[in-house]
Parts: structure tokens; C-alpha cells; sequence
């Protein structure tokens, strides 16, 4: 065997070992897509973040792929030596708890910030100082969304100790709206508005719709606005896992997109986009509209919540399903696009109902 197959061997020998085998900064663990490397670093990635790594210069991560560059001993060396439970040991050190820290399934923004913060600006590590985001107190302009228009200009956003506010200009002494922390859900919405670092603030019943200049803003807002709830939790938060504080601090959508559903009275069919929190089933006649049409509360079997494929409800529509709410005595008939979609949505709606259910 020669050199270069000797170290490949080895490499993939390195791969199967534990914390090498997934992701070093997302955590996935698919061996089709775990097949990258930064050399340097000494670290295993997957097809996706290397990506990240290679966008901030060989200076700092310089990116191989375990089966097609070639490796040399002493490469494969500094591989054997950190590895990828070692590195985050170092990198990941003092993550706060109130830091979203993201997976696979977070939207790319989120997971290329990450990299950035672990490796770029090393704010992790055990000698680093807090960043400023970490106190829950940040202003600067945001472009916000109109509420009724499909204009985005430039708000002035302070973020204190109880509240968001935003202001039409810098100098205004009177915000035109303020919103409780403590009410605020914020997520990753580029994929709903088609703008780039765009953020989804839900307060109240409504849907706010802002943007950054970059992705480190963004990210610094939605890690700004956790900071902000950790503080006002306090105590509470006290025995916690890090995955129970997270979802206390902000909680993604189960799922989303675009439905028809029956009118209750006129027994029309009407498209609608729909979203899925933890708590109900939301539906709006646009995905962007600041509050929704309707609003399906969700509860647990035991208590009569039940969704169910319905695929002989209506041959004209064909793949549908049904949720009932015995809060409101309904029961609601959905269509999706095919059955694979309609499955999903039962899934989904499913695992909430099975999570509000009484733990044994």
C-alpha cells in the first residue's frame, strides 16, 4: 500500500471514530455527506459546512475532502492528534445557554454565523470575553416589512431590558410600537419573505417582518432578543438542559406552506398558507399578512384532539385530511398537493398533539 492510500486508510479509520463520525459544527451524521475535512483545524464536516469554512479563507480553516485530495502523514497526523470531541472542547467551551446553537436543520445563516463565531472570532472559547449581543441590550436600523404594503424601509430598533422597541427615525423620543420581551418568538424567515437575513418576530397575535444588512446582524438580533428572555427567566431556567432553555427562549415553526381549506358555512375551498407551532395551527390568506385568518388550537388526544388522513372526504380534491378541535367543535378538512405533503402534515400536527399529552 502506498503513502497516500495508508493515510487515506487511516482517515477513514478516524472517521469511525466517536465524535468524528458526524459533523464537528452541525452534527449530522450521514457518512455520504460527512466526508470533508479541515486539515488545520483537525476537525471532520460535512459537505455543507465546509462550505462555511472555505469562506473564511484558508487563513483560517483550509478545507480537504477525505477521499479525493491527496493527504500526507503529517496532515493525517494533526487529524489523529485534535479531532472533533477535542476541538469543541476548546471551540465550544463556553457557548451561553441563551445562544442558538444551530443543527443540520437550521437554515444556513445560522449554521455559517456559528462557524464564523467558533472559529473566525473565537467567541467560545474559555479566555474570551462576552459578546455584546449577550447582555440583551442592542440597537440599530432594521428593515422592516409594512404592515399593510410590501415596503421595507429603515427602522431605528432598541432592544432594552424589558422591551423591543422601534422608532420611524433615530431621533424620535416616542417609539411607534413597543414589544414585552418576555412575548417575543424570533426566527429565520428568509424563506418566507425572499429577502436575505430576515427575521420573523411573532408578539401578541402578530407577525413582524425585519432584515439586516448582513448575516452577522441577524444573528446578533436573534441571539440579542434570547439573551434579553434568559435574563427575565432568571431562576427559572434553574435545572434546565440546554435544549429545554433553548426552546423557552425562542421556538421554530413545526412546519409550514401553502393549503386549501373548506369554509365552514359556504363549503368553499380556499387556498391558504399555513404555519404549525407547538401550540395551534395557524392559516393566512398570504404568508407575510401580520395576523392570521384563523387559528386551530391544539390539546392532547386524551382531551379529543385527532387528525387523520381523510383520502375519500372528496373525490375531486383527493388528498386531504382532518383535524378536529373539540375547544371549538370543528372539524377541519385540508387538502395538500399530493400525498406525500398531506402525510407530512399529519405527522407534524401529530407529534404536537402527542406532546401536549399528559407524560406518564
Amino acid at each position: 500500500m502506498g503513502d497516500a492510500d495508508a493515510c487515506r486508510a487511516e482517515l477513514e479509520k478516524l472517521l469511525k471514530q466517536r465524535g468524528n463520525d458526524c459533523c464537528a459544527d452541525c452534527q449530522v451524521k450521514d457518512p455520504d455527506k460527512v466526508d470533508w475535512c479541515s486539515s488545520n483545524l483537525g476537525i471532520f464536516l460535512c459537505i455543507d459546512c465546509s462550505g462555511a469554512h472555505r469562506n473564511m479563507g484558508t487563513h483560517i480553516s483550509k478545507v480537504r475532502s477525505v477521499r479525493l485530495d491527496a493527504w500526507t502523514e503529517d496532515l493525517v497526523a494533526n487529524m489523529r492528534e485534535v479531532g472533533n470531541v477535542k476541538s469543541n472542547e476548546k471551540y465550544e467551551a463556553n457557548v451561553p445557554a441563551c445562544y442558538k446553537k444551530p443543527t443540520w436543520e437550521d437554515a444556513q445563516v445560522l449554521r455559517e454565523q456559528w462557524i464564523r463565531a467558533k472559529y473566525e472570532r473565537e467567541e467560545f472559547l474559555t479566555t474570551s470575553s462576552p459578546a455584546s449581543y449577550l447582555t440583551g441590550v442592542k440597537e440599530g436600523f432594521l428593515n422592516k416589512k409594512g404592515k399593510v404594503n410590501q415596503k421595507w424601509p429603515k427602522r431605528y430598533f432598541s432592544l432594552e431590558t424589558q422591551n423591543l422597541n422601534y422608532f420611524k427615525e433615530k431621533t424620535d423620543k416616542v417609539p411607534k410600537e413597543s414589544l414585552p420581551v418576555a412575548d417575543i418568538n424570533v426566527t429565520v424567515a428568509d424563506e418566507k419573505t425572499g429577502k436575505p437575513f430576515s427575521l420573523q418576530l411573532t408578539c401578541q397575535g402578530r407577525n413582524y417582518f425585519v432584515s439586516a444588512d448582513n448575516g452577522k446582524d441577524m444573528v446578533d438580533w436573534l441571539n440579542a432578543i434570547r439573551a434579553a428572555k434568559y435574563a427575565l427567566l432568571g431562576r427559572n431556567v434553574a435545572g434546565k438542559s440546554r435544549d429545554e432553555v433553548s426552546a423557552l427562549l425562542s421556538k421554530d415553526l413545526v412546519m409550514q406552506g401553502w393549503l386549501q381549506k373548506c369554509g365552514e358555512v359556504n363549503k368553499t375551498w380556499k387556498r391558504r398558507y399555513f404555519t404549525l407551532d407547538t401550540k395551534a395551527l395557524y392559516y393566512f390568506k398570504e404568508p407575510m399578512d401580520p395576523f392570521a385568518t384563523g387559528e386551530v388550537p391544539m390539546g392532547s388526544e386524551s382531551r379529543g384532539w385527532v387528525v387523520k388522513s381523510a383520502p375519500n372526504l372528496n373525490a375531486d380534491k383527493g388528498c386531504c385530511f382532518t383535524v378536529f378541535s373539540p375547544e371549538q367543535q370543528r372539524t377541519y378538512e385540508i387538502v395538500g398537493e399530493n400525498s406525500e405533503e398531506c402525510s407530512r402534515w399529519v405527522g407534524a400536527i401529530q407529534s404536537v398533539i402527542d406532546s401536549l399529552s399528559p407524560q406518564s
